[in-house]
């Protein structure tokens, strides 16, 4: 489903939930089975098999490959039998592949209007899905992607209730075509929206400049909401200087904040306005999910 600025609208009725099958998964399918409930969507349950070496189990009695899969198997079908999956419309997708092109390809077929993945954060091994993966679904997924960290608060499988939305914009394409989003779950919700915007103060202003700078800012900040926000949810325009993702962080926090959406730049960092270093720290650190919609 596309957007534009002018558009409030996203109702997203096909969801894919990315899962590794850990105890941390739960977490990410509670808000998959609870967005799915609000909006009536279809849930496609999803874990791919990943390619190992096909020469590494010669000679061994068992056949590892089947052994894992009927481990999914039973997994997947305790899942489906849990309080989390009562009454959600689903498609089970049991797939072997290399992990993103699987999951590209899913995305693409299925027309998925939603990609729910868990992180382990920043304390994932080199391979584990649930980590570096995370990030490269959400750096490369045409659709836009929900990650839930460890530090994600609440999200019961049976609601969700989104109310404070932080939008985080650099004002680049990609949090032009994330604000839709942001100001289509508010209306929806009915959640106050605050639009920050982080500089990177490097000297750039002094003391006497910076006020001017944050007053025009602000009203950059109203201006890239479609018309009649103001009618649909009460509104908050900050302006801080600092790092961005330890500035985006720390106001999720202190407002207590259900749900952070920002821009994410094809196949760089997650946001824009995030050196690259901190940006996996929004997702992985954040205490609520974080979507991010990709720039093309």
């Amino acid at each position: 489903m596309t957007m534009n600025k002018q558009s409030t609208a996203w109702r997203p009725t096909r969801i894919l939930i990315a899962t590794d099958l850990s105890p941390i998964s739960d977490r990410a399918l509670n808000y998959a089975a609870a967005l799915a409930r609000h909006f009536d969507a279809h849930v496609y349950l999803t874990h791919v098999l990943t390619k190992t070496d096909d020469y590494a189990s010669l000679g061994e009695r068992t056949d590892p490959k089947r052994e894992t899969r009927e481990d999914a198997e039973q997994k997947i079908s305790r899942i489906l039998k849990s309080e989390q999956m009562q009454g959600v419309r689903h498609t089970v997708l049991l797939e072997d592949g290399f992990l993103w092109e699987t999951l590209d390809m899913l995305i693409r077929k299925h027309e998925i209007d939603l990609a729910i993945v868990g992180t382990h954060g920043r304390r994932e091994v080199k391979e584990e899905f649930l980590g570096s993966w995370a990030e490269l679904v959400f750096r490369h997924a045409e659709c836009p992607v929900m990650t839930v960290g460890p530090a994600c608060e609440g999200g019961s499988s049976h609601e969700v209730q989104f109310t404070h939305i932080l939008f985080a914009t650099d004002f680049g394409r990609a949090s032009e075509r994330a604000v839709p989003y942001a100001c289509s779950l508010a209306s929806e919700y009915r959640a106050a929206l605050t639009l920050l915007h982080v500089v990177e103060d490097r000297g750039t202003y002094s003391e006497s400049e910076w006020p001017m700078q944050q007053e025009i800012t602000r009203i950059r900040l109203l201006e890239s909401l479609p018309p009649g926000m103001d009618q649909q949810c009460t509104l908050e325009f900050l302006v801080h200087r600092g790092d961005s993702a330890r500035e985006i962080l720390n106001l999720a926090r202190s407002k207590r904040v259900d749900l952070i959406v920002m821009g994410a730049r094809f196949g760089r960092s997650l946001v824009a306005h995030v050196p690259e270093p901190a940006a996996y720290a929004v997702a992985a650190e954040a205490p609520c999910p974080v979507l991010t919609v990709k720039s093309y």
